[in-house]
């Protein structure tokens, strides 16, 4: 075949890039709204089940080490001197009620401070989010316009001249850029 098939052939190239371009701007929309609701979810994690979790854990491990304590005091105080035991159960739980408190509160401390770098992260992964989500708004619709603005002028233009050339096609071609 001539350049006048690959020419007509470069016109359904066209359509079929203004098709991909459509199907691409969907798949970046679902894509788009996925990472909004999973930064989302990350962030009520954060905020609401771990700033509550830990709080709480520190208040548990609390009473445990209160109960520990107490438990290693009644053991001192219950045997007499001489056959007094040396509660060494009751020393390891204590330790081990302490161990498990500071670790809780460390928790509470880093959900504090991570609480408020998540915060300021989501807000700035959000807001690009929101600019990229603009640029689709925008641009694709008009390049899509403009794709099938070029697809009918060429048609018509194909329609028009017997077997046009390929220094034709893209005479037409700047015709309609001049216009936009």
């Amino acid at each position: 075949m001539g350049k006048s098939s690959a020419n007509v052939n470069s016109i359904d190239a066209i359509r079929r890039f203004r098709v991909a371009l459509l199907e691409y701007d969907h798949n970046v929309r679902d894509a788009l709204s996925i990472l909004l609701l999973e930064s989302r979810r990350v962030l009520d994690w954060v905020e609401n089940d771990r700033s509550s979790y830990w709080p709480r854990a520190v208040r548990e491990a609390n009473n445990r080490l209160a109960e520990a304590k107490n438990q290693l005091e009644q053991c001192q105080l219950a045997a007499r001197a001489e056959d007094r035991r040396s509660c060494i159960e009751e020393k390891k739980n204590v330790q081990k009620a302490k161990r498990r408190m500071e670790y809780c509160e460390n928790k509470a401390q880093a959900v504090k401070r991570w609480r408020t770098m998540i915060r300021q992260e989501a807000e700035e992964f959000q807001g690009g989010l929101a600019r990229l989500n603009s640029h689709l708004e925008i641009d694709i619709p008009r390049a899509v316009a403009l794709l099938e603005r070029f697809c009918i002028a060429l048609d018509k233009y194909a329609a028009q001249q017997p077997a046009p050339s390929g220094d034709n096609l893209k005479q037409a071609g700047k015709q309609l850029n001049k216009r936009d």
